[in-house]
């Protein structure tokens, strides 16, 4: 073999070598960009969950707790309230949320029942404001985010 013809060789040993590497490289790549895309897609999806959890409860807390004649409240919270309640088990995975829907879910249920039997529902409109917060304090625990 002459000089040039191993020169050659050599040349194209390596670059096919420097190919091969660089396609397996671009390969795992590939896979972990999209494993991360996926995560993130996935973790998206549970922040628009949460999101809503706490705007539904934010407005049943409103609704219940307000000064609206008794039937406007049963109307209003007709959807929402049974569906809070099923949000427990939507919200399983996370058990400091699940608890903090039982608990909320039961204040607002006592709140109403004070309503329609007339009776003082001061102290019970506290504590569901109360459940309120500890729920975006479960929330927030989730999310990573501070307190507000």
């Amino acid at each position: 073999m002459t000089q040039f013809e191993i020169t050659f060789l050599g040349s194209f040993v390596g670059a096919a070598a420097v190919g091969f590497f660089s396609l397996l490289v671009m390969l795992a790549t590939s896979k972990e960009t999209q494993r991360r895309e996926r995560r993130q897609q996935a973790w998206q999806i549970e922040i628009n969950r949460i999101i809503g959890l706490e705007e539904r409860a934010g407005q049943l807390v409103e609704l219940i707790g307000s000064y609206r004649d008794l039937e406007s409240i049963r109307d209003g919270a007709s959807i929402d309230l049974p569906r809070l309640e099923s949000d427990a088990g939507r919200f399983r995975r996370h058990k400091g949320i699940m608890q903090a829907i039982r608990d909320l879910h039961n204040g607002l249920a006592r709140l109403m029942d004070d309503k329609m039997h007339n009776e003082d529902f001061r102290k019970t409109i506290v504590e569901v404001n109360s459940l309120y917060e500890n729920l975006l304090t479960e929330c927030d625990k989730v999310l990573r985010r501070d307190a507000h």
